[in-house]
Order: structure tokens, then sequence, then C-alpha cells
């Protein structure tokens, strides 16, 4: 449940008012999910977004996940792949490999989990690399650990997940107890992919870039707000999500299983 864009702290009074295509458009051309907010495209030699050139999506495990954990996540995933009709992206259940512990235990901090690091680590490592054997993919890591900065007893307003489409990761803070709460997984889940997919901003955040979408006012139930109300998009997130889209395939980036 991360966002990217900050807030702007215009009153309503002060908003744009923009049309839907207008909002199309704004994601069609990558404005805000290629750039994330920064003008980088490029990062120690990797660039921002390759990890669609392997057409794949991995998940892991780390820590004490138990069996139905990975599978609502899982679910999550295919049901918004299905949402926006993306047929280019397979899933690989690796489960606890591994080849990501020296990642995840490089991103524990006095017991907490750095999600950014893991993300920034994972976009870095080696089996990404093609030139020696590896693959583009995108890694999904569900953990039994809380991010750094939660505090536990908070649970409510503590933060679940954290994803990103420049560097192609998901991490999800599940400690045991909280896995008992497998609908919600699923529901974290699905907000989290659609974060992966382009999406890095947030439903009830979205207007922080001082614009209202006209005809789409802010949706309290949308799977897209922050606290993942329901695991239903909003229409105009879903828009968002399919023009990102239609902007990738028209540029002909090389998505490939």
């Amino acid at each position: 449940m991360n966002s990217t864009i900050t807030d702007a702290n215009k009153p309503d009074a002060q908003k744009t008012v923009i049309s839907l295509q207008h909002w199309k458009d704004l994601f069609r051309d990558g404005y805000f999910s290629v750039n994330g907010g920064h003008n980088a495209h490029v990062e120690n030699g990797r660039k921002f977004g390759e990890w669609l050139n392997g057409g794949e999506i991995r998940i892991f495990t780390y820590g004490a996940v138990n069996r139905e954990t990975p599978a609502r996540v899982r679910s999550g995933l295919e049901y918004m792949l299905r949402v926006f009709g993306i047929d280019e992206l397979s899933i690989k259940f690796y489960g606890a490999h591994e080849s990501i512990v020296p990642f995840v235990r490089s991103s524990i901090n006095q017991g907490y989990l750095d999600s950014a690091k893991l993300i920034s680590l994972l976009f870095q490592e080696s089996y990404r690399d093609e030139r020696i054997g590896g693959k583009q993919h995108a890694d999904v890591v569900i953990t039994d650990l809380l991010f750094m900065d939660d505090k536990f007893e908070n649970i409510t307003r503590a933060c679940w997940g954290a994803s990103e489409f420049r560097r192609g990761g998901m991490v999800l803070a599940l400690p045991i107890v909280r896995q008992r709460a497998a609908g919600y997984i699923e529901h974290i889940a699905r907000h989290e992919t659609v974060h992966l997919l382009g999406y890095e901003m947030h439903c009830d955040t979205a207007r922080n870039f001082n614009a209202d979408v006209e005809d789409h006012p802010h949706d309290p139930e949308c799977l897209m707000n922050w606290s993942v109300p329901s695991g239903n998009i909003c229409e105009k997130d879903k828009e968002a999500v399919l023009s990102f889209w239609e902007g990738i395939r028209a540029r002909g980036i090389d998505i490939r299983r």
C-alpha cells in the first residue's frame, strides 16, 4: 500500500476538473507510472520496467508462512490480470526458495523489514540478468515480518504491502496473526497487484496531483484506497491501468514469455 505521489495540499475549490479521456491519456503516455515521480529511467544500468521483458511474476515466501496465504496472494494476482485482460504475464510459485533468503536478510533492520531496500536489491539481482542466464521478471515476496516503523498494536493502520512497477517488486508483511485474515489478504494482493501493474497511487490520494476526474468522484469502497475496504476496483482507477497498458503495447515494449 505505497504511493509515490506526494500531497500537494491544494484546496478542493482550486482543483482543476479534467475529463476521463485526459486522465486516461496521462497514464497511456506513462506520465505517472513510468516516472513514478522521478526523472530517471535507469538505475545502475537497469531500465525501469525492464522486468516486463521476461513476462513473468515469481512468488516467494520467507519465514513462517502458511499454505493458504500464497494461494490467496496468487489468486489476487490472477484476478487482477483477468480484470485488465493482461495475458502477457505468467505466474510461477517458488515458495521458500533459498535464492530469496540473502536479499530478505539484507533488508532486515532490528527485526523489521525495509521493503524499499528489498525491492531495490531484487531489481539488481543476477537472476534477472539475461547475459548470465537469468531472466527478467517481477518478484513477489511474502514474509512473516513487519515493515520498519510499523506498530503492531496499531494494526488497523499498519502497512501490509508495498509494491512498485518500475523495479518490478511486491513485498507483503504478514505475521502469523495477519495470515488468519485470508479473505483480506486476497484483497491486499489485488491492491498490490494494481500498484505492480503501473498504478502507483491510491484512490483516496490520486487527487493530490491537483485535479478531479469529471463524473468520477472518489469511491470510498474502491480497493485502491489505502485501507483496502473491498476487493473491487473503481472505474476511474481501472481505466488508468487499462490506459497505461495500452501505452505499453503501443510503444512496442518487448513482453515475451
